[in-house]
């Protein structure tokens, strides 16, 4: 997956979990899974996540539609 396929899933689960700002939790925690400044996941939409990265946007997902806080 890549960075903006990863951006575009955690903005559609996030908001169909009710999560208000959906857009902007996407960014934090695909920024947080990749260690990638969010600010600067533009410039890295083509790079691919690893594993272990979407192991971590998919833990993080599932906390935040959790109600856990960014």
């Amino acid at each position: 997956m890549r960075i903006h396929e990863a951006l575009i899933l955690a903005r559609s689960r996030l908001s169909a979990a009710g999560i208000p700002a959906p857009g902007t939790d996407a960014r934090l925690l695909v920024a947080h899974a990749t260690g990638i400044a969010a600010d600067r996941l533009l410039l890295h939409r083509e790079d691919r996540l690893d594993d272990a990265a979407q192991a971590r946007l998919e833990a993080a997902l599932a906390e935040r539609v959790a109600r856990r806080p960014v």
